[in-house]
């Protein structure tokens, strides 16, 4: 084999570890910058932190992302991609208020248990985003509830995803996690004019997936 050849090779094996050394250090970035935008906000987090959390040299944070902000909007679009797959897998299920419903806790579930939604919800919070979980949240719920209530769409999502704000805002205040679900299956029926018969409102439906692949 001509030398050229295995060099060749080898080279592009090297470039394979490198890309996936590359994308594991970005992996590493982001939830170092989650964990601690959700636990001291975005405006006290400080690259410096956010590097020495991940374990990785400025150098490799700001060939990433050169700014903080850059950095917020990557956890953000980690959030909102986790939101479109689990409102795909929702979007097939028969009953559209059975669907918001599902959506809402599990989006529940991920404010007591994913780093990554939690720290999205306070960045929208505290400075917005380009690609706003908030928003994209707010969006889901009206489409859902558009194929149930048209016309009632807009207003039950707001009061919905409202509802779920506020209740998150007493939380950082001391209120305790496990409470953030009980309220929407309460106010559902109510706000889109549905007979709940046949709706599931203590639990999810079985099988949704969480976002996750």
């Amino acid at each position: 084999m001509p030398r050229w050849g295995s060099r060749g090779s080898n080279a592009s094996g090297e470039g394979v570890v490198r890309q996936q050394r590359s994308e594991q250090t970005r992996r590493q970035l982001i939830a170092a910058a989650a964990e601690l935008f959700d636990r001291v906000g975005f405006v006290r987090a400080t690259m410096a932190d956010i590097s020495s959390a991940a374990g990785v040299t400025k150098g490799a944070l700001y060939f990433h992302f050169p700014s903080k902000d850059t950095l917020s909007d990557a956890v953000q679009c980690e959030a909102v991609e986790m939101l479109d797959i689990l409102v795909a897998g929702l979007s097939a299920g028969p009953s559209p208020i059975q669907s918001v419903i599902d959506l809402h806790h599990q989006v529940v579930r991920w404010l007591r248990e994913d780093t990554i939604v939690r720290a999205s919800l306070r960045i929208s919070h505290d400075t917005g985003g380009t690609a706003d979980f908030c928003t994209s949240w707010l969006a889901a719920t009206e489409w859902l509830l558009g194929k149930e209530s048209p016309e009632r769409a807009g207003m039950a999502a707001t009061v919905l995803v409202g509802l779920c704000l506020g209740v998150e805002t007493l939380r950082w205040n001391g209120i305790r996690r496990d409470d953030l679900a009980a309220p929407w299956e309460l106010v559902l029926p109510s706000l889109v004019g549905h007979d709940p018969s046949g709706v599931n409102r203590l639990s999810r439906r079985g099988g949704t997936s969480d976002g996750r692949t």
